[in-house]
């Protein structure tokens, strides 16, 4: 099989399917007219129920770090105490960035492919009781794994009600239960090349009244801060030049996921994942870490090199991801954002057993 017929199996980017394409493809239109209103309204209202949220919704041009260090950058200011979980790659990236940024870091670290209990959030926050944020990452993309945001979330906003809870549902939101009111997030992003099966370019954002009352005073040329893009979003519009294009293919998949309802594609994520690592265990290799995500599933062997078998799997046509960091070399990381159908599970099958 040619790379370029390959099968994308990454955690992000997915295939983007045809529909999509279709819905980019649009003629142009100006952005500063009532048509482009009409665009930003059925944006905003499918983005509601994405998140599952009453709250403000709106989007910016940027990649998933963007999103993240968007919200960081807007809801924070130099020297404020935010708490992290940190227990991966990109966890421990937003680490960064808020060091960068000049803010006071409090980080729960946890062994790549461990999760973090409520329990140590909650006594990082009884210890220190001026924190502002709290920043959770739901789907840690590195290692596969998934933090009980619903757990977390009620238990500190119970005892802690004036700390923000930031969330990075950038590989999460749209594929597995996600419920932003209901846990009592206060703000949460989303990109738009995994769940939302679009090119990568844009991300998206929830933001409650206490969030939005947290955005630093603002200026145009401030395009990093999203106090910019919902005073726009408020007036049905956008700050700068939009992506309109991709605006288009991203309403596309919302109007879809309303169709099938978020249930339905949670549980068909779900089986997904059920399926696949049930075929790989007959194969040699189990599944990397505790508290497995459904969106994506990182794999180990004992017994077969990783870095040979992604090799053999992109020569046979299936385009794959690798561990990062330190875990390069030693994981696979395949998505489930759509099905893997049984002839191509069957060859993955046998060339993770090394037959093929």
């Amino acid at each position: 099989m040619k790379n370029q017929n390959s099968l994308l199996l990454t955690p992000g980017p997915v295939p983007v399917p045809e529909e999509i394409w279709k819905a980019i493809s649009r003629p142009v239109i100006y952005h500063r007219n009532q048509e482009f209103e009409q665009v930003m309204l059925s944006l905003q209202s499918g983005l509601q129920y994405l998140f599952q949220t009453t709250s403000l919704t709106c989007g910016m041009i940027g990649s998933g770090t963007t999103g993240m260090e968007a919200l960081l950058y807007s809801l924070f200011r130099k020297n404020d105490k935010v708490v992290f979980t940190n227990f991966g790659k990109f966890s421990e990236r937003w680490v960064d960035y808020a060091q960068l940024s000049g803010l006071h870091t409090l980080s729960i670290n946890a062994e790549w492919g461990n999760t973090i209990p409520v329990q140590a959030v909650i006594q990082c926050l009884e210890e220190n009781p001026d924190t502002t944020g709290l920043v959770l990452t739901h789907c840690e993309t590195s290692s596969g794994v998934l933090l009980d945001i619903e757990e977390i979330a009620l238990n500190v906003k119970k005892r802690f009600p004036g700390v923000l809870i930031v969330v990075d549902g950038i590989s999460s939101v749209g594929a597995t239960p996600f419920y932003f009111d209901e846990w009592q997030a206060d703000a949460a992003v989303v990109a738009s090349q995994k769940s939302l099966r679009n090119p990568a370019g844009t991300v998206y954002f929830a933001l409650s009244e206490p969030a939005l009352d947290r955005l630093r005073p603002t200026h145009s040329a401030d395009c990093m801060n999203l106090m910019n893009y919902t005073e726009s979003a408020k007036k049905r519009s956008f700050p700068y030049s939009p992506p309109v294009n991709l605006f288009y293919g991203v309403i596309a998949s919302l109007e879809s996921v309303r169709q099938k309802t978020l249930p339905f594609i949670w549980n068909e994520v779900h089986a997904n994942a059920k399926h696949f690592r049930t075929e790989i265990k007959t194969a040699g290799w189990t599944t990397f870490g505790e508290s497995p995500s459904d969106t994506l599933t990182a794999i180990t062997s004992a017994t077969h090199s990783v870095p040979e078998t992604k090799k053999r799997l992109y020569d046979s046509g299936f385009v794959v991801s690798g561990g990062q960091d330190r875990l390069k070399g030693k994981i696979l990381r395949i998505a489930h954002y759509n099905p893997i159908f049984a002839e191509d599970l069957e060859k993955i099958r046998a060339i993770l057993s090394g037959t093929q």
